[in-house]
């Protein structure tokens, strides 16, 4: 008996010293691979420090983010009153407020009937207030969301936001139908000043907003040209806000910013106790089998983690770093499907296993980024065309026709650089259309519509109807 736990001492014993001994190869594997890798994107002029990415800081008075009813979305509640109401799901619906891209107005008596109402504005008076506090704190000069950028915890929530631009956009379809074209174009121009003032700011959800913003507030800019129902005043104005929005620049600035905080993630885990590291794997909001925890994590060296580290900037860098080009007002589709068709392909192993999980939520980003940047740009020629027709009598020949007088340089398509389609049809009508995702010419044909009534970002043209 005595052998038998002699024995059985010494495998146990032998165990664990293999066991220190794979931790320890492994930590060293990892970590040298990280700061390897690092040190080559030093070398390479990238940069790991987030500081230069945090706005200045700003008086009060002057911050959009610190405005009345607009300080309280920020940090996590739609507005002062907790009355405020969910919107109605129909107006979640994609052809319901952004069916332009298929060249569909809004259809606001259906939308008032099936919401049984005997006016649609009544959708628009609990937010009135909130509109009211939003079109003031818009004309703010300045935006800080938060106040300390180097916490990871003091994010902005930005609740309620997007419900904001959801009745602006509404409230402006609705003026123009009443022929109330300058309070359609203030709420037009207020959702443009709300996406300027989140340019700068580094959180990626709040570029995610401002690409949402930007989707809503095409369809009553596209209504509004498609009716000929803006003066030519209005129509300056209006280039002179979409010229101000560069999604390219400001998104690129989101994923840089998001960057530096997985990988902070990971090196705080990395660095943790073991202890800590069992809490940060446990499940929020319920007890997780602590000893499952406590056998993964002791065959899980620290090492893998930077592996994973190392796995994910390295898909962060070709994926967005690589392709996003704000100075030549460009995304890679090419590199960036590239980028997405290899990641896919990467076997599931100790070195990957966080980042697969990651990965594949942030794959479409680019593409929605792209879509709505070229959405902006077919905006602001349009704006440009109108005007040539109101004062010309019909539209130009080619969009090089349109400088300097119309428009100072006509934007090319963001994706690959390559330039937008456009050939006049006659007095009243045009054609005007992106490549798409899929950089193939389709002749201006809109994907068609999926099951769901809304046609694949990536296929098809991007198309401003006229």
């Amino acid at each position: 008996m005595k052998t038998f736990f002699k024995r059985m001492a010494l495998c146990i014993g032998g165990l664990l010293v293999l066991l220190i001994l794979f931790h320890l190869v492994e930590n060293w594997r990892g970590k040298r691979a990280w700061q390897q890798w690092k040190q080559a994107r030093i070398a390479a002029g990238d940069s790991f420090d987030p500081t230069p990415l945090i706005p200045p800081v700003i008086p009060d008075e002057e911050n959009f983010a610190r405005a009345p009813r607009i300080a309280e979305a920020v940090v996590g509640a739609q507005g002062p009153s907790p009355s405020l109401p969910n919107l109605p799901a129909i107006f979640f619906k994609s052809g319901a407020l952004q069916g332009w891209r298929m060249g569909q107005k809004t259809d606001l008596a259906g939308l008032q009937a099936e919401l049984k109402l005997k006016d649609l504005k009544e959708v628009l008076t609990p937010w009135e207030a909130e509109l009211a506090a939003l079109t003031e704190a818009a004309k703010r000069p300045h935006c800080r969301l938060v106040k300390n950028y180097e916490n990871l915890d003091d994010m902005p929530q930005l609740l309620g936001m997007r419900a904001r631009a959801r009745m602006l956009s509404l409230r402006a379809l609705i003026a123009l139908r009443e022929k109330r074209e300058d309070a359609a174009l203030e709420d037009v121009l207020t959702g443009l000043r709300v996406a300027g003032h989140l340019q700068k700011e580094p959180h990626l959800l709040s570029q995610l907003l401002r690409i949402a913003t930007v989707n809503l507030l095409m369809q009553p800019i596209w209504e509004g040209l498609q009716e000929h129902r803006w003066n030519g005043a209005q129509l300056l104005k209006l280039q002179d806000a979409l010229g101000t929005v560069d999604l390219v620049a400001s998104y690129k600035l989101g994923w840089q910013f998001e960057r530096l905080h997985m990988i902070r993630e990971f090196e705080k885990m990395a660095d943790a106790s073991l202890v800590t590291r069992l809490n940060m794997f446990e499940a929020e909001g319920r007890k997780s089998n602590r000893l499952g925890l406590l056998l993964r994590s002791l065959c899980a060296p620290k090492g893998w983690l930077y592996q994973n580290m190392l796995t994910q900037d390295r898909y962060n860098v070709t994926q967005f770093n690589d392709v996003l080009d704000p100075t030549r007002h460009r995304i890679g589709a090419r590199s960036s499907q590239a980028a997405m068709s290899i990641f896919a392909k990467t076997k599931r192993t100790p070195y990957t296993f966080i980042s697969r999980i990651i990965g594949p939520a942030l794959a479409d980003q680019n593409l929605r980024m792209a879509r709505a940047q070229s959405s902006l740009d077919m905006a602001l020629i349009a704006c440009a065309l109108e005007r040539h027709r109101l004062e010309q009598g019909g539209y130009p020949e080619t969009l090089a026709a349109l400088a300097p007088v119309y428009l100072p340089k006509a934007p090319v398509d963001v994706i690959e650089g390559q330039p937008l389609r456009y050939a006049p049809k006659s007095k009243e009508a045009f054609q005007l259309y992106s490549l798409g995702w899929n950089l193939t010419d389709e002749g201006g044909q809109v994907a068609p519509p999926g099951t769901d009534g809304t046609s694949p970002q990536d296929q098809g043209d991007w198309v401003w109807s006229r």
